[in-house]
């Protein structure tokens, strides 16, 4: 799951290789559709609502059971959550949001 973060993260470029199309990777983390003022949808990845990480170009993409894939291309960063919540409430998108944003934003420069 974080090969697959750090991928996109390097836009499609993995040990100086071009793995996907450039055109596919830059276009599927675009929000194509939005209810409101709720997450976004591109293709196969989320992107976030009026809240933690409003500001970026982070998106998200989110697995069965409570599984993520979080890349923040701003603080170079890749966060992966192997969660399994199928007995209660999942980790919502905002919730790991804002943990990752409380933990990266304190270890910048």
């Amino acid at each position: 799951m974080a090969k697959i973060g750090q991928l996109y993260l390097q836009r499609r470029i993995w040990k100086g290789r071009q793995l996907v199309p450039a055109a596919w990777v830059d276009s599927s983390v675009v929000t194509r559709f939005r209810r409101g003022r709720d997450y976004g949808y591109g293709r196969l990845w989320w992107t976030p609502p009026v809240g933690p990480l409003r500001d970026m170009t982070a998106f998200w993409a989110d697995g069965y059971g409570g599984q993520y894939i979080v890349v923040v291309p701003r603080w170079r960063t890749v966060a992966v959550m192997t969660g399994w919540n199928l007995d209660r409430r999942p980790v919502r998108p905002e919730q790991w949001a804002k943990r990752v944003e409380d933990v990266v934003s304190t270890t910048e420069p």
